[in-house]
This record gives C-alpha cells, structure tokens and sequence, in this order.
C-alpha cells in the first residue's frame, strides 16, 4: 500500500508542477489544497481498510501539512485504541513513534511515554531510538543528569543495533566522550570519518578527545 499512496501524491505533484512549472511547495496555498485532495484519497482507503498502518499514517502526515496537529494526534490515538489487539507490535511502534513527534506538550512527557512503548515493542525503526536518546541527552544538557546521559548512550546503542547511520553513530559517541570514555569515542569517530571524509564535527571531536587523551601531536 505504501507505494500505491505514493504514486497518488507524486501524480498530484506532477499534475501541479507540470501545468505551472514550479514546485508544489513553493505555495503554501497551493499545498494545502493538493493536500486536501490527498487526505480525501487516504480517508477512502481507509474506510476500504481500516486497519491499514500506511494509510493513516500517511493520513497524519496529511493533517500535519494542514496545520491540523490535534487532528493528527487524535487521528493516531484512535486508530490505537480501536485496533490495537488487531495490531502486530511493529505496527503498533510505528504508530507511538509518530504521536511521539507529533506531540509537543511541556516537558515533552507524551513524547517520553510513546517512544518508550514503541522500545518495548522492540520497534525496528531507528526514528524510536534517536528520539529516545535526544530526548534523554537534552535533559542531560539540562541538568547535568548522568543518569540521563547513560540512557540516552543507551538508547543509541540499541539504534545502532537497528541501523548503524551516520547520527546515531555519532551521537553515541558524543555520549561516550561525555562520560570521559575518549579512547571508545575517538575510535568511533575516526571509524565515522573514513565513511565521511573532511566532515568537521568529526575532526573536532577526534582532537577534542586528543586533548584529554594528553595526545600532544
């Protein structure tokens, strides 16, 4: 289903931009109406299939573009509740990840709540694990919480586990040179820099952990 609901968007966006020769984007008002018309296309699949994760999911993304954020959180909360027991856990951690960065309420304890359901349902989705370490690594920068840098070095961890990408790397090794592991965490960014070359952010880490290494070269 994922690739028949992008098919309809990418002939929405050609039908646009062929006819106008500019982008879909380069118009708010001109994509809020081409998104209209895809939400009207996704809530007909959906009531041809209620149960299909694809459809509302992209129906939320749908409802975000409209500026409609309630609607898209309310839309997933209830997609949840009336199907959860019909659900397979990965589906169902698909569906938490993304009320996780939907939600913005204070102190972000929504978002804390639903990336961790979607950890115990062993989600496959990296996206579950790098919010859960940001998440853990901004209340480290907050308060200086160790316990919080640790979770978050953890969080990281099990990412890397998932997809071994460029950011989760390197936030794990952010984290282990915050907890003074300099030797672990400059081998990870020399590792991540013969992947990317000359890319800065490594090159300073790497000589930031030679100065408390008492690397003198």
């Amino acid at each position: 289903m994922k690739l028949v609901i992008k098919e309809y968007w990418e002939n929405l966006k050609t039908e646009y931009e062929t006819a106008y020769k500019v982008s879909i984007f380069s118009d708010y008002n001109v994509l809020m109406q081409y998104a209209e018309r895809f939400g009207s296309y996704l809530r007909g699949l959906m009531q041809e299939d209620p149960l299909d994760v694809d459809v509302v999911c992209a129906l939320a993304t749908v409802e975000q573009v409209l500026r409609h954020e309630e609607n898209s959180i309310q839309l997933l909360e209830d997609f949840l509740e009336t199907y959860s027991g019909e659900l397979s856990d990965t589906d169902k951690a698909r569906v938490y990840t993304n009320l996780a960065f939907y939600y913005n309420d204070e102190r972000h304890i929504k978002e804390y709540d639903y990336l961790s359901v979607a950890v115990k349902l062993n989600s496959p989705y990296i996206e579950t694990y790098r919010g859960l370490a940001l998440y853990h690594f901004s209340s480290y920068e907050d308060n200086g919480s160790i316990e919080a840098l640790t979770k978050s070095l953890q969080a990281f961890e099990k990412g890397i586990s998932v997809s071994n990408d460029y950011e989760i790397s390197y936030g794990y090794a952010v984290c282990l040179f915050e907890l003074k592991k300099y030797e672990k965490a400059k081998t990870i960014f020399e590792q991540l820099l013969l992947k990317y070359p000359n890319r800065m952010r490594l090159l300073l880490g790497i000589a930031y952990c030679d100065v408390y290494l008492g690397n003198k070269k």
